[in-house]
């Protein structure tokens, strides 16, 4: 074999190790940004579920107010207008769980 294609044969493997371990890297970053997006939106999915669950609790409490049957004798109009906000409240929790 020829000095020449020795050579030539050596500088294209190296071509391709570099070309390869650029590749390599690039995916390598690239995985990794997909795994901190993933992580944000694990994070922001959370936030949203406490929020939600905070939601309900304090629906839950309104709805107990509402419904007692003291507070209805003594402001029936209040107790309406809650009644029909507490319904739109549940109607908008279970838009946001869908």
């Amino acid at each position: 074999m020829p000095p020449q294609m020795f050579l030539l044969l050596v500088v294209g493997l190296i071509a391709f190790a570099v070309a390869y371990m650029v590749m390599s890297r690039k995916s390598f970053k690239r995985e990794l940004l997909k795994q901190q997006q993933q992580k944000e939106m694990i994070n922001k999915i959370t936030l949203i579920e406490d929020n939600l669950s905070s939601l309900e609790k304090r629906v839950t409490n309104v709805e107990t107010i509402v419904t007692d049957t003291k507070f209805e004798e003594n402001s029936g109009r209040e107790a309406i207008n809650l009644k029909s906000e507490l319904i739109e409240l549940k109607s908008i929790i279970k838009n946001l769980q869908k």
